[in-house]
């Protein structure tokens, strides 16, 4: 299985993860500065596209556009 990870930190401490988690499935993981984790799951051939369109909506642009793919 392929997963790849595109990682940010905004101004109010919040991390946030686009990451695959098996074909066509990304999910987009966040914490804020409290510790509250929040989670969205995008299945299907779009997935991915959905995923980051959700965080630029939800939070705000990435700053990085570039993946890395761990194999």
């Amino acid at each position: 299985m392929k997963r790849s990870t595109e990682l940010r930190h905004t101004q109010a401490a919040l991390d946030v993860a686009v990451v695959e988690r098996a074909a066509c499935v990304w999910t987009v993981e966040a914490i804020d500065a409290d510790g509250a984790c929040y989670h969205a799951v995008f299945v299907g051939p779009d997935a991915e596209t959905r995923a980051r369109e959700y965080v630029d909506f939800k939070y705000e642009p990435l700053e990085s556009s570039n993946m890395e793919a761990m194999h």
